[in-house]
């Protein structure tokens, strides 16, 4: 089902989907001992990693 978002409303869920997808690279990067290392934490959490990451933000966008 698809809904209809104001820009504001856009633009708050995409910097929550960024500010996450900053989180996970980081603590997967600080978990394999490379701190900092945000292609790292993106390649460790798989092949379409950012994309799986984004994804997951938005379950229902894929409809």
């Amino acid at each position: 089902m698809r809904q209809a978002w104001s820009f504001a409303q856009s633009q708050q869920r995409l910097r929550e989907t960024m500010r996450d997808i900053h989180a996970r690279c980081w603590s997967t990067a600080e978990e394999y001992g490379l701190p900092g290392n945000y292609v790292a934490g993106a390649n460790i959490k798989g092949s379409g990693g950012w994309a799986r990451t984004a994804w997951s933000e938005w379950p229902d966008s894929r409809a």
